[in-house]
């Protein structure tokens, strides 16, 4: 049996995950097709499964054609799902633009005021879907600094906008008003990491998949 592991589309529209949309993500995955193509390739999908790496991924068993494993019903309830949710027709794209536009009118507007109102703001997270977002929302100009964990990543500069990028110990020492956490699809553990910077009276904001202020 052949195994792959791929991001789900279903997941991408159902979950926000706009970070994953970027340059080294060229195709994006649903089950219809999948079974498509491998049927023409003579093999055949005889299982899938969405499981939660990376916000929502697609686990897919694929075996040669007429194999001795039996197809699953969970590829055609995929296919099903896939098929009501209208995954494939152009409107549902359509409407997943006007929510992104949505959620970035509200971040922007809520960004906005606090600068507004002298409110420092930082970043958590420098990925290259962090940077994905940060562009797309028109981030640029609300961050002060942006933090990782990732030491790699420390003492250099986001790609384009030249954020400093520092250790997440500076949320102590800089004492921004807001982190903004940009690695949202990670905020449960850095919030339970950081909870003395709530304490200290410090708030989180995380922007997706709706905006939270904690």
């Amino acid at each position: 049996v052949f195994i792959l592991e791929t991001s789900y589309l279903v997941d991408v529209i159902q979950n926000n995950l706009l970070e994953t949309i970027f340059h080294e993500h060229l195709s994006y995955f649903t089950v219809k097709p999948l079974e498509a193509f491998f049927r023409r390739s003579g093999m055949e999908l005889i299982n899938v499964e969405r499981i939660p790496t990376k916000g929502g991924s697609l686990r897919c068993i694929v075996q040669l054609e007429g194999g001795r494993r039996a197809v699953s019903p969970s590829v055609a309830q995929l296919v099903d799902l896939e098929t009501k949710l209208g995954i494939g027709r152009a409107d549902i794209f359509n409407d997943v633009s006007a929510k992104i536009g949505a959620l970035k009118k509200q971040l922007v507007s809520f960004l906005g005021g606090l600068k507004a109102q002298g409110k420092t703001i930082a970043g958590y997270g420098a990925s290259v879907g962090v940077t994905t977002l940060i562009y797309l929302f028109g981030l640029a100009d609300m961050l002060s600094f942006i933090v990782d964990d990732n030491q790699s990543r420390q003492n250099l500069f986001s790609p384009g906008y030249h954020i400093p990028v520092i250790s997440p110990q500076s949320i102590y020492e800089r004492k921004p008003d807001y982190v903004l956490i940009l690695a949202w699809g990670y905020s449960e553990p850095i919030m339970k990491k950081h909870q003395a910077y709530l304490k200290q009276g410090g708030h989180f904001i995380v922007p997706l998949p709706e905006m939270r202020i904690i």
